[in-house]
């Protein structure tokens, strides 16, 4: 992905170029399957030529070409009007963000897109034909609109003039799609097992998994059978039988459907499975022999009957664990849950808690691995939410997160059943998620200065107290800042800012050094963080977007592709860029979860 930086007076932004669609695909046929009639949109027309080929190109001036970086292809002669929703298809890859819209066209575009997507989507869930889980439920509340409402409203609000109808149609066709699926995830709640049944179904398999018995008689049928994968390691059949019976119980079936299920996918795994060692077969035999021809067609038959009699015992043995109903209490309390959504396979016993509300903001938690039958196949973002669940829901989390390095739940106070719990008891919990909350910086005031922590950091940082970035003599010299710029990429050079608001040498050296970076460039930013004045300083990772000069604020998407964070000068300790690849531009990835953050320890100068 390409990037290039636009410098103007008091603004430096970096936006993608090249082979970067803007603009989503869209058709009419689209529109109304989502029930839109936008006359407006309908008819937006775009410059567009022929190049010889079968594609559309948006026409470039010769003199300008490389400066714009336009399509090799692309014509330097004028162009032809067309309504774009009709040959958007056949416009160039490559040309598509150079189309000529209006910032209403645009918006109208991208908010009928939204519309259609989630309508789409919601089709597509509603269909769904599978049992109602609450893994599902998970699944389908992070894949809601509700989190891009902000968005659709300001986008909205830049729509007026000719498409002032269109404005007015997306707005009721996006209140119309939260609608119908704010009626289909509480259907589908509905639908699912009761929170006590899941509950307590894993809190059987928690107490039996321990038990003597399972590993002692598991390893037995194993070795009778000589079970083992391709590569050779053991199936665990005890962990398959108590998984199986956990979700048929957490599904809401009774007793004699979880055993049912679970005898039958223990009978699938060892279906075929000729015995390889007579000795270990129970004496005295539980199976007289019937005429079989053959010892080994006895065994067979012996050992059917000894896997079910063992494979029985284990499903008395959940069921007597199995106490629905166990601990429910009117209180409630706030537990901080560090990775969501759940809706990885692994949070199959954790995904009941999405249904509870949600407390405050979420706020970034870096990325984690997508993982799959066969390793980790890339990287996804993931949030920290506080929730206000029952306290035995509370507990039951921590029990299963104890042991679990990749999922963190925090326990926070009790509230009274239906209460809604103060601000600063959410906010205590999300900062130990992530340390920068755009709530602190609001109780700064209206003129905040840097505290004396901050400048403490910025000078043993500064390599002169009347120099910031180090730029060469010749600062006109074009290789001299592009040198620089090269330098602070690679993280061998770091930006600290002006003390005061009146000084101006920083903000104007980290302004032209942008303008010559390339690429968007990953960052590391040491901050002030939390609530005046109990601060502390902390390291965020992520890609620095946006500098205004007259804001004096600094635009950073945390690590993980997060939304973006507004950042003020007057918190910020100084600014370096992150030599090592960007998880984000990665397509392989560790299997450890990123958090994006970490404690400040100042290191020694590299200049």
């Amino acid at each position: 992905m390409e990037f290039i930086g636009h410098a103007a007076e008091g603004d430096c932004r970096v936006r993608s170029r090249q082979f970067a669609t803007e603009l989503e695909p869209l058709t009419v046929q689209e529109l109304r399957q989502a029930g839109l009639e936008l006359p407006g949109l309908e008819s937006i027309t775009v410059e567009v030529a022929h190049s010889g080929g079968r594609k559309r190109h948006v026409p470039a001036p010769q003199q300008d070409r490389w400066r714009a970086r336009a399509c090799q292809h692309a014509p330097s002669g004028p162009g032809e009007p067309a309504v774009l929703i009709d040959i958007w298809d056949e416009v160039c890859v490559r040309c598509r963000p150079g189309l000529a819209l209006t910032p209403g066209q645009a918006a109208t575009w991208h908010v009928a897109c939204q519309v259609v997507h989630f309508d789409a989507e919601l089709g597509r869930r509603s269909s769904d034909t599978s049992p109602r889980t609450w893994l599902g439920y998970a699944r389908a509340l992070a894949a809601a609109p509700w989190h891009l409402t902000s968005k659709v409203v300001e986008r909205l609000d830049q729509i007026d003039g000719a498409l002032a109808d269109d404005r007015d149609a997306l707005a009721h066709g996006w209140q119309a799609c939260l609608t119908r699926w704010e009626d289909f995830l509480s259907d589908y709640g509905a639908c699912a097992p009761a929170v006590g049944t899941a509950t307590a179904a894993s809190a059987a398999c928690e107490k039996v998994a321990g038990h003597p018995r399972l590993h002692q008689q598991g390893e037995t049928l194993a070795r009778i059978v000589g079970a083992a994968d391709t590569w050779g390691r053991p199936y665990r059949l005890a962990g398959l039988v108590l998984e199986a019976w956990k979700v048929a119980r957490s599904r809401g079936g009774d007793a004699a459907a979880s055993r049912d299920s679970a005898i039958s996918i223990a009978g699938r795994q060892l279906a075929g499975r000729p015995v390889r060692d007579v000795s270990l077969l129970p004496r005295p035999s539980h199976t007289p022999y019937q005429g079989e021809c053959s010892v080994a067609a006895w065994a067979e038959r012996e050992f059917d009957h000894v896997w079910r009699e063992i494979v029985a015992g284990w499903i008395d043995l959940l069921e007597d664990a199995y106490q629905p109903g166990e601990g429910e209490a009117a209180a409630e309390q706030l537990i901080l849950v560090g990775c969501f959504p759940l809706t990885r396979d692994r949070d199959r016993d954790l995904s009941y808690l999405s249904q509870f509300p949600q407390r405050g903001r979420a706020v970034p938690a870096g990325h984690r691995p997508i993982e799959n039958e066969w390793g980790v196949a890339g990287q996804e973002r993931c949030e920290a939410v506080v929730l206000q669940v029952p306290q035995s829901a509370a507990r039951h989390a921590v029990q299963l997160t104890e042991h679990d390095p990749r999922q963190d739940i925090t326990l926070g106070p009790v509230v009274a059943a239906g209460d809604v719990p103060a601000a600063d008891q959410i906010l205590d919990l999300l900062r130990t998620a992530y340390p920068y909350l755009p709530e602190d910086v609001h109780g700064d005031g209206a003129r905040p200065r840097p505290t004396q922590t901050v400048l403490r950091a910025r000078a043993d940082l500064r390599p002169r107290h009347d120099n910031v970035i180090a730029l060469r003599p010749d600062e006109d010299a074009r290789s001299s800042l592009y040198d620089q710029a090269h330098a602070f990429r690679e993280g061998r050079q770091r930006w600290v800012p002006d003390d005061t608001a009146a000084a101006t040498q920083a903000t104007r050296a980290l302004t032209a050094l942008l303008d010559k970076l390339y690429h968007a460039p990953p960052v590391e930013v040491t901050v002030e963080t939390g609530r005046r004045p109990a601060t502390g300083l902390h390291r965020l990772t992520g890609t620095l977007l946006h500098f205004d000069d007259k804001a004096r604020t600094l635009e950073l998407a945390p690590d993980g592709d997060h939304d973006p964070l507004i950042i003020p000068l007057h918190r910020i300790v100084a600014v370096t860029g992150a030599p090592e690849p960007h998880p984000q531009h990665s397509h392989l990835g560790g299997g450890a979860r990123q958090l994006g953050w970490s404690d400040y320890e100042p290191a020694p100068q590299t200049w």
